[in-house]
């Protein structure tokens, strides 16, 4: 991967993640229209029908970031989203309650300009142009702002699209491996569920934003990715590996890292955010604090987080999972040999507290996503 991104260098600078792009334009779009104090993309899910904070200008604490809210409980966007046109909201105090709108009454907002953002005619989500002023918006200020907020769209359909295309290639790899498909369905969601959760109880801690946490979520799932050019006897074997099928097995790592190349030479993106923490996602959870993991043998602060957390979450799922030489653990003997493995100095303390925090929570994912009976071959 690395070589890689020194080969690319020259044909394409690094990108900027999503959040730096709006306070650039945020500072640009406050001299034409001095109230605009905020600027923030809400993304919307499809899977579950949410808003989530997504991107966004303020680059302060982080109190109003990782909020989230069903689309229905915002009723008066519904309108915008059908006309594909612009609404102001000039008092958010009328709105109903959300967690949403509460959080920007709760910092002090009073108005906001909404524009809906589409994609192949798919909704995506909402740009809030918000002000700490009641009545600050009018259809003229739409105007005198429309071209920063078409570079807004812009910016958000260009990383949006990025994103959805790089989750797209892997899903086609992990495709053409009928076998690790199998295998990996329920794995792949627990592990970016308790990422997820992982990274979310770190936001304060390290500094994470939504669209980091976004992606992480997205990418844990692909964290074995180069397990699609192994062969299925081995993916499926029932019983322990010899030396060399361990080798082997190892090495999905590298040819892990040899796939994402091949999708960031193809997307012409190799120094882009999202690329770079996808490899470091595939590249380094395995490793452990004190050097022993592989296969570098990173140390302790050589090790991202992104791969710390992920490290964390694929070892809790072994551990409560079914083996064709194990029963799954109880969720707090698990719990004990993670920190048993942070007392031994190889997990990442933090990491580990978070799950312990959410045990009703973890209870509730591996319900959502049960795995299959190790008796059916490749479970």
């Amino acid at each position: 991967m690395e070589v890689a991104i020194e080969r690319m260098a020259v044909r394409r600078p690094c990108q900027h993640p999503l959040n730096q792009q709006l306070v650039s334009l945020h500072k640009r779009m406050k001299v034409h229209h001095s109230q605009v104090d905020r600027v923030c993309f809400v993304l919307y899910n499809t899977r579950d029908h949410l808003l989530k904070t997504y991107a966004d200008s303020s680059g302060l604490a982080l109190s109003l970031a990782h909020d989230k809210a069903p689309i229905s409980a915002l009723p008066a966007l519904k309108h915008c989203i059908e006309t594909r046109g612009y609404i102001i909201l000039s008092d958010l105090h009328h709105l109903r309650t959300s967690t949403l709108i509460d959080s920007l009454i709760g910092e002090g907002y009073q108005s906001s300009l909404v524009i809906p953002t589409f994609s192949a005619r798919q909704f995506r989500g909402f740009i809030f142009l918000i002000s700490y002023q009641k009545m600050a918006f009018d259809a003229q200020d739409f105007s005198i702002l429309k071209p920063y907020i078409d570079m807004l769209q812009s910016a958000i359909l260009s990383e949006f699209e990025l994103v959805n295309e790089l989750v797209e290639k892997a899903h086609r790899l992990v495709a053409r491996s009928p076998a690790y498909q199998r295998e990996s369905y329920a794995h792949k969601q627990r592990v970016a569920d308790y990422s997820n959760m992982i990274a979310l109880g770190l936001t304060e801690q390290y500094d994470l934003d939504d669209e980091w946490v976004e992606h992480l979520t997205l990418f844990a799932q692909f964290h074995d990715i180069g397990k699609v050019m192994l062969p299925a006897k081995l993916l499926c074997k029932q019983t322990p590996l010899t030396s060399q099928e361990l080798t082997l097995l190892q090495n999905h790592i590298f040819q892990g890292e040899s796939l994402l190349e091949q999708i960031a030479l193809e997307l012409g993106e190799v120094q882009h955010p999202s690329i770079e923490l996808f490899h470091d996602i595939i590249a380094y959870h395995y490793e452990f604090l004190d050097g022993s993991g592989y296969p570098r043998h990173l140390r302790a602060e050589e090790i991202p987080i992104s791969a710390r957390i992920v490290c964390v979450a694929n070892i809790f799922d072994a551990l409560t999972s079914h083996k064709p030489y194990k029963q799954a653990w109880s969720i707090p003997y698990a719990l004990l040999e993670l920190e048993k493995m942070v007392g031994e100095g190889k997990l990442d303390r933090d990491c580990v507290n978070v799950l312990r925090e959410h045990q009703h929570s973890l209870k509730a994912i591996i319900a959502r996503y049960p795995e299959r009976d190790p008796k059916d071959g490749c479970y």
